[in-house]
């Protein structure tokens, strides 16, 4: 009887043993994921302030445009 005891144990250690290796592999599949991530948040952030840089410089010559107007006198 005890002998079947330890042969189950065994069995539920050599599974828990597995689940371990498992969840040791997802914690670094996970890890990846957000280091990952980070980088596109990083990403985002540099795209975010390159369209704010261009939407000035578009009304900075959307105002060079307006003045060049109106010295040609072509504003309606």
């Amino acid at each position: 009887m005890s002998e079947l005891v330890l042969e189950h144990l065994r069995g539920l250690r050599a599974v828990i043993d597995s689940i371990n290796g498992k969840v040791d592999q997802l914690t670094v599949r996970v890890g990846g994921i957000e280091q990952g991530i980070a980088v596109l948040h990083q990403d985002v952030s540099n795209l975010r302030s390159i369209v704010a840089e261009q939407g000035m410089r578009l009304d900075r010559l959307t105002d060079r445009f307006g003045r060049i107007e109106q010295r040609l006198e072509l504003a309606g």
